[in-house]
């Protein structure tokens, strides 16, 4: 969508500068996405969310983002060096994520791109995490107009190893979609791996209409992860949306009631870690990717 620069306002504090490229300009979908992002960006201001600080054009007419300069690592950074997370700062930082992404559905947007490479973490000095959604690319405005899009040529934006059944099924996104995302997420912190993988879309597409989740208890060897965070898991992560969380606020009280009996200590590097690190956003044609599918 665009290149991100470091700059600096004219009172010296650092800024991201994000610019469209100029070959997208004259395509009306990145246009659309890229002016969605500044709007969502501009009007959620939540510790956990970067902020859009202005937006505009340049004289030959590119559009721009000014936004927060956070100095954080992203979370897919940290698990390929790292390893696992304790269950216990997965979902404090879980948690966090569900805050912002409650902001945004309060505000009117999806994010349609929850994932680990867009979460940024910054660790403190006594050794608490703040993560930050960025990445904004694909917030789109909720309710949609129409939620039941069966348009030929839909398109479907984002990242297949995080992206929501129903999705793929045509839907267009609402907070379920977001909150499957964050189910991910928190699923690869306590594993070290993403559910539903394969070798290409398509195959990634079965997985995610087709399978089982394996529950993550199974893959933890040092038997850290209790019941209780394993339904909540599994919910977040049910094809159904009706049967998830109600809300992000709902999955974020789940893990707060379950927080403080979970370990705080488990944790291992792994050189099997099979993340999402090489997962794009992408978009597709929706009724191509499904016919993939079957």
């Amino acid at each position: 969508m665009g290149v991100v620069y470091e700059t600096a306002l004219p009172d010296g504090s650092a800024v991201a500068l994000k610019v469209l490229h100029a070959p997208l300009l004259a395509n009306e979908y990145a246009v659309r996405k890229f002016r969605d992002e500044g709007i969502a960006g501009a009007v959620v201001n939540h510790p956990n969310v970067v902020s859009v600080l202005d937006r505009g054009e340049t004289a030959d007419g590119v559009p721009y983002l000014v936004m927060t300069r956070i100095r954080g690592e992203s979370l897919a950074s940290r698990l390929r060096r790292d390893g696992t997370l304790s269950p216990y700062r997965a979902a404090m930082i879980v948690r966090q994520i569900l805050a912002g992404l409650d902001a945004l559905h309060a505000a009117g947007f999806i994010h349609g791109d929850v994932k680990t490479s867009n979460i940024l973490v910054m660790t403190g000095t006594d050794g608490s995490d703040t993560a930050v959604l960025i990445d904004l690319g694909l917030a789109s405005p909720w309710p949609a107009s129409d939620p039941a899009a069966g348009s030929e040529d839909m398109t479907i934006s984002g990242t297949l190893e995080y992206m929501a059944p129903e999705l793929i099924g045509g839907i267009k996104p609402a907070p379920a979609a977001d909150a499957y995302g964050a189910g991910v997420v928190l699923y690869e912190l306590l594993t070290g791996t993403i559910p539903w993988s394969g070798a290409t879309p398509a195959e990634v597409t079965l997985r995610h209409l087709s399978d089982d989740i394996v529950p993550p208890s199974l893959l933890d060897p040092a038997s850290t992860i209790p019941p209780d965070l394993d339904q909540i898991v599994t919910r977040a992560l049910d094809k159904d949306p009706e049967r998830r969380f109600a809300s992000a606020a709902a999955f974020a009280t789940a893990l707060e009631v379950v927080q403080p009996h979970l370990d705080r200590t488990g944790h291992h590097a792994s050189s099997s870690i099979q993340h999402s690190r090489n997962t794009p956003t992408y978009a597709w044609a929706g009724p191509a990717l499904r016919a993939a599918a079957h």
